[in-house]
């Protein structure tokens, strides 16, 4: 049975809502991650004698080293340095799991994001705030403004200072875009209705309200 307002008005009132994101704060270990991953892929698309790199990546190359020799299905040996890159990269990934942690965003409320939609609304025809804002929002503005939902890191909250001061800095452009894509989708998602349940019988109806789905979800590259 549904609360009464009494009971609604006595209670605490409800927490905002929260997403997380895993992010490394090492810009220089995954420049060196993606600089040796180009490297094999280059040595492998090389050892394969594939003409067109550019759409290849490790795992279709080196399915294209299986040749038919003699009826039977053979493997074109991959040179040394495959297996030296593969060991570069296993410590650099150790490497970076030092300086990973999750980010945690805390939502505002319903008002004031409307009116921080309204003091920057999205722009004719921009793609980042088609694909990152659900084109509700200016992104280059949210991603100025990210520091006043990123208020955790790895549980520890953030001091005041932190974001503008170091952290923004050292998170990669790509995850940045990502996080105004969290914020978007967090300040957008509808609370789920549970379906009204048939008296004696288990829930069979719906409210019509997409599970957590937020207005965004028809934006192109939704996670």
């Amino acid at each position: 049975m549904p609360k009464t307002l009494a009971e609604l008005r006595a209670e605490k009132a409800a927490k905002l809502p929260t997403r997380s994101e895993r992010i490394c704060l090492n810009l220089e270990l995954l420049a060196k991650v993606q600089e040796l991953q180009a490297e094999k892929a280059d040595v492998i698309v090389e050892a394969v004698g594939n003409d067109n790199p550019a759409t290849v990546d490790d795992e279709v190359a080196e399915s294209k080293a299986r040749v038919r020799k003699g009826g039977e299905t053979t493997r074109t040996e991959m040179p040394a340095r495959v297996a030296e890159i593969d060991a570069e990269l296993a410590a650099l990934w150790d490497q970076m799991r030092e300086y990973e942690g999750d980010l945690t965003l805390h939502g505002i409320s319903g008002a004031r994001w409307q009116d921080y939609k309204d003091q920057h609304p999205p722009r004719d025809g921009n793609k980042s705030d088609l694909r990152n804002g659900g084109n509700v929002v200016d992104t280059t503005a949210l991603m100025a403004d990210l520091g006043d939902w990123a208020k955790e890191w790895d549980g520890e909250p953030l001091a005041d200072g932190d974001w503008d001061g170091w952290l923004a800095e050292r998170i990669a452009p790509a995850d940045l875009a990502g996080l105004v894509k969290r914020v978007v989708e967090m300040q957008e998602a509808r609370v789920a209705i549970p379906p009204k349940a048939l008296s004696g019988s288990p829930a069979t109806t719906s409210s019509g309200n997409d599970v957590d789905s937020p207005s965004t979800s028809g934006s192109p590259n939704a996670d």
